[in-house]
């Protein structure tokens, strides 16, 4: 398991946003060496463009592309769905984000600051 929060320098809309953070993060896992991945987003737009077997096109079409691309790389991929509300960790680390000016990164262990949030939204989870 890993995650990292890498602060964009512009000024984008929220599904281009998504895109760019789920980029980084398959770029992070394949620089890692991880084979597997699960791709969680709250964007139901994104989710379908990604899973598309169709060209995309209009302005998010480079950033699905690249997405698709990314996803071909890995040897397992789930891309899934999660309501806002289960979601929380990836809502944090996007306003951690914010104040960063520098690419940060945690593997297998999570900050301290990050484990209240994670254990809720392990408790959101519809098992």
């Amino acid at each position: 398991m890993g995650a990292c929060v890498k602060s964009i320098q512009a000024s984008y809309g929220a599904r281009q946003t998504e895109l760019m953070a789920a980029i980084e993060g398959m770029r992070f896992a394949i620089d890692m060496g991880f084979n597997f991945v699960i791709l969680e987003m709250d964007a139901q737009v994104c989710i379908k463009g990604i899973l598309s077997t169709e060209e995309c096109s209009g302005t998010d079409g480079l950033l699905f592309e690249e997405a698709k691309n990314l996803l071909s790389k890995f040897r397992g991929v789930l891309c899934q769905w999660t309501p806002r509300s289960s979601n929380k960790v990836a809502h944090t680390l996007a306003h951690f984000a914010i104040t960063c000016n520098d690419f940060v990164s945690w593997i297998e262990d999570a900050p301290m600051w990050l484990l209240p949030v994670l254990d809720a939204d392990v408790l959101a989870l519809d098992i």
